[in-house]
C-alpha cells in the first residue's frame, strides 16, 4: 500500500470519526422529547414605531402612544421540548387573542346613521378595544439547569412569527344609545379613523420573546410554568398620516402553563 493511499485512508477515517462525533452530540442533545398542551393569560398593548420626522406624523404617533392602554387576552396550543442538560429547544404553535385599548377617542357618525344620532353623539369620547386574532409560531431556546429526572429551571429567548387572522373593534365606554330609544350592538359603530384610507394591517409580524420557566416531573410528564415578555419588532399596522406615516407595534406580557408528556 502506497504512502499516499495510507494518508487518504487516514484522512477519510478522521472525517468519518468527526461526522460520527457531531451526529452523536446532535442526537444525544435531543435525547429527551416532550409534547403537550399549553395555555396562558396575556396582557397586551401597542406602541408607535418608525415615526417620520414630520410634525403631523409625530403628533399622531404621540397621541396614539399617550392614549393606548393594555387589555387582557389568552393563548392556547401545542408545545414541544427537545433536549436535556443545559440546552433545550421549545417550539410552539399557539392560537392567540390579544390587542390594546385606545382611550379618549372622539366619536363621530362615521356610518352616516343620521342627524339625530350625530347630534346625540357629538362631542362624546370613547374607549375603543381592539382584539386581534393570531396563530403564533414561537421558536424558543432554553438555557438552564436542574435534575433532568425531577425538575428544571431555565431562561429562554427566541423569535415569534405571528400570523394575523382578524381584528374586532368595540366601544366599551358608551351604551350606543342612538338618541331614539334604541340600543345598538357595539360593533355597529366604527371609529371614523379606522374607516378611512391609510390604515394597513400587516399579516405577518415578527417578535422577540424573553422569558423564564420552571418544569416539574409529575406522573408521565412535566408541569410547565413559563412567564415571558414579547417585543414586536415589525409593524402590525401602518398608519398614513397624509404626507408621511408611522407604524404600530405590539407588546405582550404572558404567563403560560402546560403539561408535556415525555417520550
Amino acid at each position: 500500500m502506497s504512502i499516499r493511499t495510507k494518508k487518504l485512508k487516514t484522512k477519510n477515517m478522521k472525517k468519518l470519526l468527526f461526522t460520527l462525533a457531531i451526529a452523536s452530540f446532535t442526537f444525544g442533545s435531543f435525547a429527551q422529547t416532550q409534547i403537550g398542551l399549553k395555555l396562558g393569560w396575556v396582557s397586551s398593548k401597542a406602541t408607535s414605531m418608525y415615526v417620520k420626522k414630520e410634525a403631523k406624523t409625530e403628533e399622531a404617533a404621540a397621541s396614539f402612544k399617550n392614549n393606548v392602554a393594555p387589555t387582557t387576552g389568552y393563548n392556547v396550543g401545542l408545545a414541544m421540548s427537545f433536549g436535556e442538560d443545559i440546552f433545550t429547544f421549545q417550539p410552539e404553535v399557539l392560537f392567540a387573542k390579544r390587542g390594546y385599548m385606545l382611550n379618549d377617542q372622539p366619536y363621530t357618525d362615521s356610518d352616516n346613521l343620521g342627524a339625530l344620532i350625530a347630534s346625540d353623539i357629538a362631542g362624546k369620547h370613547e374607549n375603543i378595544k381592539y382584539t386581534n386574532t393570531y396563530v403564533d409560531l414561537k421558536l424558543m431556546f432554553n438555557f438552564g439547569a436542574g435534575d433532568d429526572d425531577t425538575w428544571r429551571v431555565f431562561a429562554q429567548i427566541g423569535p415569534s412569527l405571528n400570523f394575523w387572522l382578524s381584528r374586532d373593534a368595540d366601544y366599551v365606554s358608551w351604551d350606543n344609545y342612538d338618541g331614539d330609544g334604541n340600543y345598538l350592538a357595539s360593533n355597529e359603530f366604527r371609529a371614523s379613523s379606522e374607516k378611512q384610507d391609510g390604515y394597513t394591517d400587516i399579516r405577518l409580524e415578527l417578535g422577540v420573546v424573553l422569558g423564564m420557566g420552571f418544569k416539574y416531573k409529575l406522573g408521565p410528564g412535566w408541569i410547565l410554568i413559563n412567564p415571558r415578555y414579547e417585543w414586536g419588532v415589525s409593524p402590525m399596522t401602518i398608519v398614513d398620516t397624509g404626507s408621511d406615516g408611522y407604524a404600530r407595534a405590539s407588546r405582550a406580557l404572558s404567563v403560560n402553563t402546560g403539561y408535556l408528556f415525555e417520550f
